[in-house]
């Protein structure tokens, strides 16, 4: 019984190591189909590149010409690169480099250039609260038209990507959250791509892009080291779930000065980001060292037609949701979220008044 239960082992073992690669190993038949058997490594890696490769011909089943192209690129990988290795390192690192190569090629429903993962220190990033905009204003992108950003100085504070063209949505924006908090999140116009400037906070940062649905999202963490990095304390945000009227955000502080559209920096160092007039928003402000007091936060509604997603019917109650998140990413951040239904343009609600710390 022993003897049977030994021999089931290891024929189990053999079968498993014949299939370990991308291909049948009982039926090696070159010297670098051998060497790719005898390595787990390389075989894992054949594995690895032969699921790549399928979900990138899947991906393009629909596009005969790249579909062609990458069948024709992966024979001359074979014969140039992968067949002429003497040894293990060499099919190693021509292994490594072809999968790269697909995986990055693999369209993906939603894509974060920005910001990285993993640790970063922004050391010499540059620090504001708003941009500039041009009024009217049209919508939330990260640069005017026709400015070029400096990215070595600005890419750390931007979020930035694009998604792919069967996911366009034209009644619904994609859904930013960042650090638990939603918000709207606008393609710019006529594409598919999405840019959003952000201050983030010293510590751990999480942010995440989805569709409304939720069918597909992408989630980035990182660790912000620079200590002394200027962030906001308190953070105000402010959206709506109608794309075709105007809500404006109000703040005043406990200093008298009264923050919003018309007036988007104020002397104790507070912002709004930038006055969103085409819709959902956000509309953020933020500041670095709040003055304590009472602090009294107003919704205008300032106008447009409220409709349905179907454009057609009248929309009588639009949603607005208010969170205030204070002391972010340290032990005692607090944060509160108020949803406030608004009916008709020239609409001012006091949403919130609360003591800051």
């Amino acid at each position: 019984m022993k003897c049977v239960l030994m021999a089931w082992i290891i024929w189990l073992s053999c079968a498993a190591g014949a299939m370990a690669a991308g291909f049948d190993c009982t039926k090696a038949a070159t010297p670098v189909e051998h060497l790719i058997c005898d390595d787990a490594e390389v075989s894992a890696a054949d594995s690895r590149l032969l699921a790549s490769f399928r979900q990138l011909q899947e991906a393009f089943k629909e596009d005969e010409e790249s579909r062609s192209w990458y069948k024709r690129t992966q024979q001359q990988w074979l014969q140039e690169s992968r067949n002429r290795c003497p040894d293990v390192a060499c099919l190693r690192l021509v292994y490594s480099q072809r999968i790269l190569l697909l995986e990055q090629a693999i369209p993906r429903p939603i894509v974060l250039d920005a910001p990285l993962g993993g640790w970063r220190n922004s050391f010499g990033e540059e620090v504001t609260y708003t941009q500039n905009v041009s009024y009217p204003a049209t919508g939330v992108n990260s640069q005017e038209e026709g400015e070029q950003l400096d990215f070595t100085r600005r890419q750390q504070a931007l979020i930035r990507g694009h998604i792919a063209a069967n996911l366009k949505q034209a009644n619904a924006p994609l859904e930013l959250i960042v650090n638990g908090v939603p918000m709207p999140l606008l393609l710019e116009e006529g594409g598919v791509d999405y840019s959003r400037p952000y201050l983030f906070g010293t510590g751990s940062n999480g942010v995440e892009v989805r569709t409304p649905d939720g069918s597909a999202r992408v989630r980035r963490q990182f660790y912000e080291a620079y200590n002394e990095k200027l962030r906001p304390r308190l953070r105000i945000v402010l959206s709506w779930d109608n794309g075709s009227t105007d809500l404006d955000l109000h703040v005043v502080t406990p200093k008298g000065e009264h923050c919003f559209y018309g007036n988007r920096t104020i002397p104790s160092g507070g912002a709004l980001d930038v006055d969103v007039t085409t819709g959902y928003g956000p509309e953020i402000f933020a500041h670095p060292a709040p003055p304590p007091g009472t602090y009294l936060i107003y919704l205008n509604y300032f106008g447009g037609e409220a409709r349905s997603s179907d454009g057609k019917s009248e929309q009588p109650i639009i949603v607005a949701t208010l969170t205030i998140v204070s002391e972010e990413g340290s032990p005692d951040e607090k944060m509160q979220t108020f949803t406030v239904p608004v009916r008709r343009p020239g609409e001012l609600v006091e949403v919130a008044r609360f003591v800051y710390p």
